[in-house]
C-alpha cells in the first residue's frame, strides 16, 4: 500500500485539548443559558468553533455531563440543563479573564483545574465564567442578573476590572479574591504571602552566597499589591541576611507587559552585572528565559550570578536548567478555597476572612548549594 504523502503544502491544523475544549463549553453554555436556549449547536459546529477533533470534543462533552452542566435529551443530543442546572445555594462561580480560547493566564488556569476536581469530591458544584475586561459592560451584566451566592475572582490590573468588582460587591454574592491585591476590595481573600514569597527569595540567595542581589521587577501604571509586597520581602530578607541594600539594589522598570519589563530588563543587565551585582530575583518569570540567556553570556550560571524568580507562569520549571523559584502553592490555594466555599454554602461560616498562604518553593539549578553558615555580616546594611 502506498503511504499517504504528509507534504501537501497546507499547514498542519492544531487541534485543542478536551479540557480547554470543556472550558470553551462551559463559556458557550453560560451565554445559552443567559438567552433561554435549550441546545446545544449541532457537533460538526461545535468542532469547528472550537478547531477541534469530534472525539476531543466528545470527550469534553463527557466532563461536562459528569458535572452536570449537561444531559442527554431523548435523541441522546446533548442538550443545556436548564432545569437541572446546579441550584445557586449549592454553587459558585469561578470568574477569570478568558474567552473562546479559554482562561488566559496560566496560573488562573491551574488553580481552576486544582479546584474543580475538588469542588466535585465536596459535592459543590462550580461554574466558570469568562469574562474580557476589554470588552464593553454589557458581556458582565449577563453574569451579574444571575449571580450565585459565593463568586471567586481573580485579578487583573486595568481600570475595567476595577468597574466590575465595584459591581459585583454590590450585588448579593459573598467575593473571595484569589489575589493578594484584594485586600484593598473584600476581607475575604485567599492567596500566596508575596511578602513570604519575596523574603523566601532571599534567604535562598543568601544561604547560597550571594553578597550583592538586586530585585528586578515591573512597574505598572496602577498600584499592584503583590509586586510591592514581593519587592518589600526581599529588601527586609536582604537585609536580615546582613547584606548590602543600596540604590543599585531594586530595579523597577516602568512596563505596561512582560514583553516590554523583559525588553528593558536585557539592557540593564551588563551594566548590574559589571558593577559587581551577583544575583536577581525577578518579579514573575514570563521574563527569565531572556534574562537567563543574557546573563549566560556574561557570567556562568549558577557559579557566578545566582537567579530566582517568582513562578506565575510554567516558565520557570520548564526552563533548562530549571530556574530556582517560588510561587503561588496552588494545591494549597485550591484547597482552602473549596474547604472555605463548602462552610459557607452549608451555613457555618460567613467567609474566610483573609488567608495568606506560605510559597512553595522550587529549588532548580540557578543558584549554587547552600552554605553550611551563611555569612552573617557580609556588606553593609544602608
Amino acid at each position: 500500500m502506498q503511504k499517504r504523502s504528509t507534504d501537501s503544502g497546507t499547514p498542519k491544523r492544531r487541534y485543542t485539548r478536551h479540557g480547554g475544549v470543556a472550558a470553551q463549553l462551559r463559556h458557550l453554555i453560560a451565554d445559552l443559558r443567559s438567552r433561554n436556549e435549550t441546545f446545544l449547536p449541532a457537533e460538526r459546529q461545535l468542532a469547528e468553533r472550537f478547531r477541534t477533533s469530534r472525539t476531543t470534543l466528545r470527550k469534553a462533552v463527557d466532563t461536562l455531563l459528569a458535572a452536570g452542566d449537561l444531559t442527554r435529551g431523548v435523541r441522546g443530543t446533548a442538550i443545556v440543563s436548564t432545569a437541572a442546572a446546579p441550584h445557586p445555594a449549592a454553587s459558585f462561580a469561578f470568574v477569570t479573564y478568558g474567552g473562546g480560547a479559554g482562561i488566559r493566564n496560566y496560573h488562573w488556569r491551574a488553580l481552576w483545574d486544582a479546584t474543580l476536581p475538588l469542588a466535585h469530591r465536596h459535592g459543590l458544584q462550580a461554574e466558570l465564567v469568562l469574562l474580557d475586561w476589554y470588552e464593553a459592560p454589557g458581556t458582565w451584566n449577563i453574569f451579574l442578573s444571575r449571580v450565585p451566592p459565593v463568586v471567586v475572582v481573580t485579578s487583573l490590573v486595568i481600570k475595567a476590572f476595577g468597574e466590575f468588582i465595584r459591581s459585583l460587591l454590590n450585588s448579593r454574592a459573598l467575593v473571595i479574591g484569589v489575589d493578594e491585591n484584594f485586600t484593598s476590595w473584600t476581607e475575604h481573600v485567599i492567596a500566596v504571602n508575596n511578602y513570604a514569597a519575596g523574603k523566601q527569595a532571599a534567604r535562598m540567595l543568601a544561604q547560597a552566597g550571594y553578597e550583592r542581589p538586586v530585585y528586578l521587577g515591573q512597574k505598572l501604571g496602577i498600584p499592584y499589591l503583590p509586586y510591592a509586597k514581593r519587592e518589600q520581602g526581599f529588601r527586609d530578607g536582604i537585609r536580615e541576611a546582613g547584606l548590602a541594600w543600596t540604590a543599585g539594589s531594586l530595579q523597577r522598570i516602568a512596563a505596561s507587559t512582560a514583553g516590554v519589563f523583559t525588553e528593558k530588563a536585557l539592557k540593564r543587565l551588563p551594566r548590574l552585572l559589571a558593577a559587581g551585582y551577583d544575583a536577581f530575583f525577578v518579579h514573575s518569570d514570563e521574563a527569565v528565559p531572556a534574562v537567563y540567556a543574557r546573563i549566560q553570556k556574561q557570567r556562568a550560571i549558577p557559579a557566578d550570578v545566582g537567579l530566582v524568580t517568582f513562578a506565575s507562569t510554567d516558565a520557570a520549571v520548564r526552563h533548562g536548567p530549571p530556574v530556582t523559584c517560588v510561587g503561588h502553592n496552588t494545591p494549597a490555594k485550591a484547597r482552602t478555597l473549596v474547604e472555605a466555599v463548602r462552610k459557607i454554602l452549608n451555613g457555618t461560616s460567613h467567609g474566610p476572612g483573609t488567608i495568606l498562604l506560605p510559597p512553595d518553593v522550587h529549588r532548580g539549578r540557578t543558584i549554587r548549594k547552600p552554605s553550611k553558615a551563611v555569612h552573617p555580616t557580609k556588606g553593609r546594611r544602608s
